[in-house]
């Protein structure tokens, strides 16, 4: 590991970031169906239910991390190469919180369950156990703040191999635990207990390879020795979380709005809808996260040609697997959802293909996103996605009000549409072109050549499989098949109108078999 260089280590870690996303595909789709049987339904409701309204606890945690590239690229810029000082401080500020989550969160748990104080309509034996849950939950999230900044050094010093590897063994070691657990004991809690083990072994090993192999330092620096510098992370930090919370409202929205206006039937194809095209934020940011480091670097010293160069990079890596995807599911999605969550659920097919094809814009723009954070120019995101957070909420009620009640799940859906092209794909890119002097008329170029690709050759799968499998009625079946002729046609024409760096690429692979010869 230690003898990979940066650029390797950035290709690699693409590559193992979607065997990571493979992973945790396989196993939502398959191990998480045999641990709900096991368990039930109504158990793992609860435990879900608790783990919903804890991850809230972390919004504040993730936006401080997410500054931490910004001020250590900035302190090696000043000199301080082991960026002992932004470790310290960084360490400190988690640790805070971590102790703050854990005694004030454990604090008001204990004190309701000393009262004996019922949550919502559930009996007391349930609340006693989501009293349980939650203190589990509390306890793991306290945990993991302060042992987050090893984490943090491993991406600053590009050891994306490294920390790839890691989070697959712990997928399948959290996967593998929660089956045998729900095997053998079938006790929720027992899992949520198992998720602190989870937690320590992660923090151990990246601990040991932090000291071990990358020189990871800590300074004896004082929080009220560097007032200037921590009101500077204070406030870049407020500012992320701010953008956290207006992703989050704008995620949960439509829900919402469909849980009061609607039916909890409606509520649950949107959420399905939601899990499938999440997929894509997965796979775009496996792209996009491994060059955070270099674009913090780039910005650092003023280098406008390589962030053009990057971000051009970036995107067209993303358009290109992420337009294959989107409208890979619009050819084959139907067949596939019938035969996942059957055909009385089809609206989700619908919902989520819009969502796909709408997330395009955005998810090919977050390199963008990340040079806004390096340069500090973040605040007109926040601004402009609160402003139409709120927009989206009045116009999905409004649209309910005007639809028929039985497309209430489309009317929801038209509020997201308008504000996502509104502020995802006009706003920002003016602001991308105007203020971060980014090259967006060939970004938009490019999205749209492999948008248009997409498009044609779901018309040419859509009408071959529908003259040759008319009849045939098995759902998976036709799903593979569509999907299979749609990914080898696609993959074609990309290959043909990128035939230049195809050739590039055989060539390097050829001559270095040779070379081994």
């Amino acid at each position: 590991m230690k003898g990979l260089s940066d650029s390797k280590n950035i290709k690699l870690g693409v590559v193992l970031s979607y065997v990571g996303m493979g992973v945790s595909i396989i196993g939502s789709l398959f191990i998480t169906n045999r641990v709900l049987n096991l368990i039930g339904d109504y158990n793992y409701g609860l435990y879900s239910f608790v783990n919903s309204i804890t991850s809230w606890l972390t919004i504040v945690s993730s936006a401080l991390a997410a500054s931490f590239l910004r001020y250590a690229t900035l302190d090696s810029q000043e000199g301080d190469e082991t960026v002992g000082r932004i470790n310290t401080i960084y360490l400190k500020l988690l640790s805070i919180l971590g102790i703050f989550v854990l005694f004030v969160g454990l604090g008001i748990v204990l004190a309701l369950y000393m009262c004996r104080i019922r949550i919502g309509t559930y009996s007391w034996e349930d609340s006693r156990m989501m009293y349980l849950l939650f203190g589990l939950s509390i306890f793991n999230i306290g945990l993991t703040m302060p042992t987050s900044i090893f984490t943090l050094f491993i991406n600053y010093k590009k050891k994306f191999v490294f920390g790839k590897i890691l989070v697959i063994f712990t997928t399948v070691l959290n996967f593998a635990g929660h089956f045998l657990i729900a095997y053998f004991t079938k006790n929720v809690v027992i899992i949520a207990g198992f998720t602190i083990i989870i937690t320590l072994i992660t923090f151990a090993i990246n601990a040991f390879y932090c000291y071990r192999k990358i020189g990871i330092s800590f300074s004896r620096t004082l929080l009220n020795e560097n007032k200037s510098l921590l009101k500077s992370i204070i406030i870049f930090s407020s500012i992320l979380l701010f953008n956290s919370i207006v992703d989050q409202i704008n995620t949960n929205v439509d829900k919402t709005l469909l849980g009061f206006f609607s039916s909890p039937e409606n509520v649950t194809k949107y959420q399905m809808a939601q899990q499938l095209a999440g997929y894509l934020v997965t796979m775009s940011v496996a792209v996009s996260g491994v060059f955070a480091p270099s674009i913090h670097e780039m910005v650092a010293s003023n280098d406008q040609e390589s962030l053009n160069r990057v971000f051009l990079k970036i995107s067209k890596l993303q358009s290109i697997i992420l337009c294959c995807v989107a409208f890979g599911f619009l050819t084959c999605g139907k067949d596939f959802v019938v035969w996942w969550i059957g055909d009385n659920r089809i609206e989700t097919y619908y919902v989520c293909s819009v969502l796909m094809i709408l997330s395009l814009g955005p998810l090919t723009l977050n390199s963008s996103i990340e040079i806004q954070r390096a340069e500090n120019k973040h605040k007109f995101r926040a601004v402009t996605y609160f402003t139409l957070a709120l927009a989206n909420v009045g116009l999905s009620i409004l649209c309910l009000n005007i639809f028929d009640p039985k497309y209430a799940i489309y009317a929801c859906l038209c509020g997201t549409v308008v504000t996502t092209i509104c502020s995802h794909w006009i706003a920002m890119n003016i602001y991308n072109k105007v203020k971060i002097y980014l090259p967006v008329r060939k970004y938009i170029t490019t999205l749209l050549i492999y948008m248009l690709i997409g498009l044609l050759c779901f018309a040419v799968v859509f009408v071959m499989t529908s003259l040759l499998f008319e009849t045939i009625e098995s759902h998976l079946f036709i799903f593979i098949i569509q999907g299979s002729i749609f990914v080898i046609l696609y993959l074609l024409v990309c290959a043909v109108i990128n035939i230049n760096i195809v050739k590039k690429y055989l060539y390097r692979f050829f001559n270095r078999e040779k070379g081994n010869d």
